[in-house]
């Protein structure tokens, strides 16, 4: 976002104003200062932000390493993530996760879906073939 040259700051305190935009951000704590501001006006999407997976790693010593790679408990968990990436956690209880909120005004979403190709119908998608003799 730091190369978005349209962007605005709202704040800890935003206002109607400020708000008066066509797509609104707001993390786990404005999202409540936010939405008063918004009304219906807005429609919103629920987004995390997942960050790197558990950096236990950081403090890394021989002592440590010996412990895992002499565990068999740990040391499957540590095979399982890096050969299968199959973390012990799933994405819905990860270690560093924020919600975001995406609110975009209707006005805009609607100028967005009008510019999406229509799709086929299905009978013109779905044609039903003969099988050719071998």
């Amino acid at each position: 976002m730091r190369e978005y040259p349209n962007r605005k700051f709202y704040g800890e305190n935003p206002n109607r104003e400020q708000l008066n935009v066509p797509i609104v951000l707001a993390g786990d704590k404005t999202d409540a200062r936010v939405q008063p501001f918004l009304g219906d006006r807005y429609q919103r999407f629920e987004r995390r932000l997942v960050w790197w997976p558990n950096q236990q790693y950081m403090d890394l010593t021989w002592e440590r390493i010996r412990n895992i790679l002499t565990s068999p408990e740990k040391r499957q968990i540590l095979w399982d993530i890096l050969y299968f990436r199959k973390y012990p956690r799933t994405p819905d209880d990860w270690y560093h996760v924020h919600n975001m909120y995406l609110y975009i005004r209707k006005d805009v979403a609607q100028q967005m879906w009008d510019r999406v190709p229509q799709r086929q119908s299905r009978s013109s998608c779905h044609r039903i073939r003969t099988p050719r003799p071998l």
